[in-house]
């Protein structure tokens, strides 16, 4: 099940960050966490991946799959604007 985001997170990245992807879906969101994200380590990217898949399995909501995502974003310093 790819649920929607309340609010879309806005992240940049590319090799300068220049692009950026205004992400409004779980799904979205899991194809960026393990394709095109700049820093595969740390607390919140883990935490985010997660989060995605028990989302896509309705085990959580997509808010929380939101925030994690959102934290990952600030974590990696990408996250374009306030979340």
């Amino acid at each position: 099940m790819d649920q929607r985001f309340d609010k879309p997170v806005r992240v940049a990245l590319g090799p300068a960050q220049n692009v950026v992807y205004t992400v409004d879906r779980v799904g979205r969101a899991a194809e960026l966490l393990l394709n095109q994200w700049p820093v595969r380590t740390g607390r919140f990217y883990t935490e985010a991946r997660r989060a995605c898949i028990l989302a896509m399995e309705g085990q959580i909501t997509g808010k929380q799959a939101r925030q994690a995502f959102t934290a990952a974003a600030r974590e990696a310093d990408i996250l374009m604007g306030p979340s």
